[in-house]
């Protein structure tokens, strides 16, 4: 414990070194000046706060009457039943401990003479009673004094030895792994001293408005306490407010005490703390209250306030060092699945809501296109791929493809809901929807997931002020043929997952080559994986004009061909503009 509270100061020092090191200050002269300076600053206000107590222990005999009064004031609803308890558990104790009286008392115990022999003490016995509770914690504060002082000292022949112990052929990660863990260490504890220093300060100056005597020890108290997380900011509470209870003649100031510092800790852990130092240390919070809960089994309040450094070093070393990467992906806050595997595990657990939260959470941040290529697209993908291995029943299979069905209805007023801004893809504004005579029909190739597919598609192209429309999976091949034929689309795009409806596709493409020897014919190999250049000439032997594996790709084709066919001069932004 002495080595592990050396380490968390020598990180808290470390910059004020470097800093004079560069001034050429000199070595050790810096560190012993710093040294010095830093425990001094302890020792002082250690000093400060005895002061206080003791000033504080010799006014309490004058707010005893005080204190005895709010107490009777609390006692008197409960008073008269919680002495009837009393009475009832005594009673019954008499009763349960004296003797049945049909028993016959026994002989009397004989009487054991007892002699009282007066206790000797020497010197040595005296001084280990009264100095025994201070040596230990001051041969520890002197142990951590020597361990900072050698630490910062020697820093470099100890991070030597360190790479060395590590392997000397990994150099590089072993100083970025070192250099992340003390920079991530020494930011969250600067960090945590401005807070708790501007809490503490805070906390004075409300008190000493209040009224409350000793006000400079509560907020030295609440700055110092807030060192030791959870605990400490209620423990340093608890005095004041009792304080307040015993001073004050009525409720109104010891009302004003609580609230004050109840709002100066929720502002801090709520609005402060995480913005100042809350993403920075890579922690998640379960992993932060599960380390406390560990380190103080081991260490005691040490531990405690020791919990957060050592986690953030257990967080790098799983970082960096292949055989404890399960240390960052159980204690790291990163998600450790992609989006489009949280959201195919939502649908596969049957949980919409928690699907489309991860879909709405994605959209807040990214482009609409991008939501579509990186979530929806691949997590169809993924269900094709677990139902042509067998690995998703039939109902799990219904679910996910009926969910993602769902979402994709009125996807435009979904993100108009995330407030997202919509900027089109052709340069359109999202009020000029259907005013281009440009059109695109989409044909699914197989099953029911190319049918979603296009009609994500065609919600993709609607929002982009392209006229699209979208044939039913059910629809026969022939019957697709009069349909295309009824609408006359410039663009024919086919929707196509992998794996099973590359040949489907093709299909699709030699009977609208030989119906339509002119029409523009579009295949979207969406989400497609390995090697998509077989596929692409495949598909292009088949009388396709142009192959894509991205809706982004997609609406870059769709808005060249508008533009070469003159349908619509386009905007200034030009056609690489997305849909959000």
């Amino acid at each position: 414990m002495p080595l592990a509270l050396a380490l968390l100061l020598s990180f808290l020092l470390a910059p004020l070194i470097t800093f004079l090191d560069r001034r050429k200050f000199g070595r050790i002269p810096a560190v012993l000046t710093v040294v010095v300076l830093a425990f001094a600053l302890i020792a002082a206000l250690g000093w400060v706060v005895a002061g206080q107590l003791f000033s504080l222990a010799n006014k309490l005999p004058e707010y005893r009457e005080n204190l005895q009064a709010k107490i009777k004031t609390v006692w008197k609803p409960f008073g008269k039943g919680l002495d009837r308890s009393s009475a009832t558990v005594r009673e019954l104790n008499e009763q349960l401990s004296s003797p049945p009286s049909q028993l016959k008392q026994g002989p009397s115990p004989g009487v054991m003479q007892v002699e009282v022999v007066e206790s000797r003490w020497s010197a040595f016995t005296l001084l280990r009673d009264s100095l025994g509770p201070i040596l230990k914690p001051a041969g520890t504060a002197g142990i951590v004094i020597i361990f900072v002082i050698f630490l910062l000292l020697k820093r470099e022949d100890l991070r030597d030895r360190l790479i060395y112990l590590i392997g000397p052929g990994r150099l590089n990660t072993t100083t970025e792994a070192l250099d992340d863990a003390a920079a991530r260490v020494s930011r969250y504890l600067l960090m945590q001293s401005i807070v708790n220093g501007s809490q503490g300060i805070a906390v004075g100056i409300g008190l000493f408005a209040i009224g409350l005597p000793n006000a400079i020890l509560w907020g030295l108290l609440s700055a110092l306490l807030k060192f030791i997380p959870y605990l400490g900011p209620w423990i340093s509470a608890l005095a004041p407010i009792a304080l307040s209870l015993a001073v004050f003649d009525g409720w109104t100031r010891p009302l004003l005490t609580l609230g004050w510092i109840v709002f100066l800790e929720l502002v801090s852990s709520n609005f402060v703390e995480p913005w100042l130092y809350g993403a920075s240390i890579g922690v998640s919070p379960f992993a932060l209250l599960l380390a406390a809960v560990f380190w103080t089994w081991l260490w005691g309040i040490a531990g405690l306030m020791l919990s957060a450094p050592l986690t953030v070093c257990l967080v790098v070393m799983g970082k960096y060092i292949p055989q404890l990467e399960f240390l960052s992906a159980l204690l790291g806050d990163k998600p450790v699945l992609e989006p489009k595997a949280r959201f195919y595990q939502r649908l596969l657990a049957m949980d919409q809501e928690e699907a489309g939260a991860v879909l709405d959470k994605y959209l807040k941040e990214n482009q609409l296109v991008n939501a579509c290529d990186t979530i929806l697209i691949p997590a169809l993908g993924l269900a094709e791929q677990d139902r042509h291995r067998g690995n998703l029943d039939e109902k799990r299979e219904k679910f996910v493809l009926e969910s993602i069905g769902e979402m994709i209805e009125g996807i435009g007023q979904r993100v108009q809901s995330a407030e997202s801004e919509t900027v089109l893809t052709t340069g359109k504004e999202s009020g000029q929807v259907g005013s281009s005579h440009f059109s695109v029909f989409c044909l699914p190739a197989a099953d029911q997931a190319d049918e979603i597919g296009a009609r994500l598609f065609v919600e993709l192209l609607n929002c982009a002020g392209i006229l699209a429309e979208c044939a039913a999976v059910e629809t026969l091949a022939g019957e697709m043929m009069e349909l295309v034929d009824l609408h006359k689309p410039d663009v024919v795009c086919i929707s196509a997952l992998p794996p099973a409806a590359v040949r489907q596709a093709s299909y699709l493409c030699k009977r609208l080559r030989a119906r339509f020897p002119e029409l523009q014919i579009m295949v979207g190999l969406w989400d497609a994986q390995g090697e998509p250049q077989k596929a692409k000439d495949r598909i292009a032997s088949s009388g396709a004009n142009h192959t894509v594996i991205t809706f982004a790709q997609g609406l870059e084709h769709l808005s060249q061909l508008e533009q070469a066919l003159g349908s619509m001069v386009p905007t200034p932004e030009g056609p690489l503009a997305v849909v959000r």
